[in-house]
């Protein structure tokens, strides 16, 4: 429902591809002439013809089919809904609570949204997103909820391991917004939990596998979901997150008129801090500053007497601003002969105005990337690695020329650099090994999996940098020097950063998979 939504509608519903305005513009127009495909409509319908016939398999191979069946941008999207949230049902506890249905109640999320009001149009742009929960009323009594597993879980977090893991990954994707220190669920304390399942009970507090269970999904495996009721206080949450985000439409539904009276004057009261709730453009046609005052209107209808509390943004300049009036700025200055490096940077996507931007999150990124490895001294050695592959695959979500900005960033502070500074560096400093996966973007399935294949060439050059005297042409010999040098291979090759049998491209992918089962195969002399 959530991907038949209003805000799909308007995304795919635009004529041709040359009228689609999402950020993926340039992605969907690749796959269109890819699949020969003529109008984005067409993409939306087949996409949702494939979830809805998808047959999800215990291995986990359907979510490659996936990406292979539909438009692969989208099919990320719905992995990480499968795979990063879960379900729970929620009822009212109130007699007299209701959940609302709004025309656009199964397009709605809660959890940060970094945006901003340009203070000269009015119009917002949103930056980043994180979905907290997403939300399906079922009947005024009754919600389907799903909630992400970056948020506390009870029963999970008293084993400490999960729950620092769960806290750095919070961190990671707080640190994609404008104000990572802000960023927090305003459902956190919703008193839900994962589904009971049969394979599984608790032990002293704790959840442990039953004796022949490893974790190891079986088709005879079953699960429990619970009815969980919520108080007035949830209900009241929800039901203003609904109304935050349907400044746009023209339905709201009710059961009862006492319910919607109460709903609507708690929404109008509610002060705007700390949740952001009913900030508005400073133009007489903002959507979001005509609405409090439409529902004003309606509630009287309904015999309340409520004015609405909300606040408009002044036209002031924050950081945010002034990374986008410096891209502006040198988007308008005078055209020069484009370095090596930024022909790099425009194949990505990039452009004069995109530079600060890229510049200042990348800068970011990596300092998010030292401050998890500080973080996590001491823990074992495995669990820090886990962490640092969740991190990259967080950072793969995000603009691959942002992701080319920091591996260039992090290669030059490895290598004795100290801090990037691309503006005033030589172009010959800047070279990487990332510049060669650039230049063969177009083979790869998706920008996911060309920020790996960056990650995976950043690092190996690294590591290369750092033994000099390592010879990859060198001829490997039937003894332990020669194992030791195929063991380096194999380290660069398959596990430094990441498999290249996973690197994205078909023909190189089938040809190292092939390598590695002949090198496991292998066997050394002691001479």
């Amino acid at each position: 429902m959530k991907y038949r939504g209003s805000t799909a509608h308007k995304r795919f519903y635009s004529g041709n591809g040359e009228g689609y305005s999402a950020e993926d513009k340039k992605d969907l127009l690749k796959y269109m002439h890819e699949k020969g495909i003529k109008r984005p409509a067409d993409v939306w319908f087949n996409n949702i013809k494939v979830m809805l016939e998808l047959k999800a398999d215990l291995k986990g191979e359907w979510m490659a089919e996936l990406q292979e069946a539909m438009y692969p941008n989208d099919a990320q999207w719905y992995i990480a809904h499968m795979q990063g949230m879960y379900l729970a049902l929620c009822t009212t506890s109130g007699p007299d609570d209701e959940f609302l249905l709004t025309e656009n109640a199964y397009s709605i999320h809660e959890g940060p949204v970094s945006s901003l009001i340009d203070p000269d149009t009015g119009k917002e742009t949103p930056m980043s997103y994180t979905e907290f929960h997403a939300f399906a009323p079922i009947s005024p009594k009754l919600i389907m909820v799903l909630r992400s597993n970056l948020l506390p879980n009870l029963e999970e977090d008293a084993a400490a391991r999960i729950r620092r893991q769960r806290e750095l990954m919070f961190q990671a994707t707080a640190a994609t917004h404008n104000d990572p220190s802000g960023v927090r669920s305003l459902l956190q304390d919703l008193p839900v939990t994962k589904a009971r399942n049969s394979y599984s009970r608790f032990v002293d507090g704790r959840l442990a596998y039953l004796e022949g269970e490893d974790g190891t999904p079986r088709t005879n495996h079953k699960y429990c979901f619970r009815f969980f009721p919520i108080s007035t206080e949830h209900v009241n949450k929800i039901n203003c997150i609904m109304l935050e985000q349907s400044h746009s439409i023209s339905k709201i539904a009710f059961s009862s008129l006492p319910a919607a009276r109460k709903t609507l004057e708690h929404y109008l009261m509610v002060p705007c801090q700390p949740n952001n709730f009913k900030m508005c453009g400073f133009t007489p046609d903002d959507p979001r500053l005509i609405f409090p005052r439409k529902l004003e209107q309606a509630v009287k209808l309904l015999g309340s007497d409520v004015s609405a509390v909300y606040r408009v943004q002044k036209a002031n300049m924050d950081e945010e601003e002034e990374l986008e009036a410096s891209g502006r700025m040198f988007a308008s200055g005078p055209l020069l002969e484009p370095t090596e490096s930024m022909k790099l940077y425009a194949r990505l996507g990039g452009s004069a105005g995109t530079m600060p931007k890229d510049l200042d999150r990348s800068a970011k990124m990596l300092k998010l990337r030292i401050k998890i490895d500080v973080w996590t001294q001491g823990l074992d050695e495995s669990f820090r690695e886990k962490v640092r592959t969740n991190l990259r695959e967080l950072f793969c979500q995000l603009p691959a020329r942002r992701v080319w900005y920091y591996l260039k960033r992090t290669r030059f502070m490895v290598l004795g650099g100290g801090t990037l500074r691309p503006q005033v560096q030589a172009d010959t400093s800047l070279e990487g090994p990332e510049d060669s996966i650039v230049t063969v973007s177009q083979l790869f399935r998706t920008p996911v999996d060309l920020c790996r294949m960056m990650h995976f060439a950043t690092l190996n050059g690294i590591y290369l940098a750092k033994h000099p005297d390592f010879d990859l042409a060198a001829e490997i010999t039937m003894n332990v020097e020669g194992a030791k040098r195929l063991a380096e291979m194999k380290y660069l090759a398959f596990e430094s950063s990441g498999s290249i049998c996973d690197c994205g491209i078909a023909a190189i992918e089938e040809r190292a998979r092939l390598n590695r089962n002949t090198i496991q195969h292998t066997r050394f002399s002691e001479d």
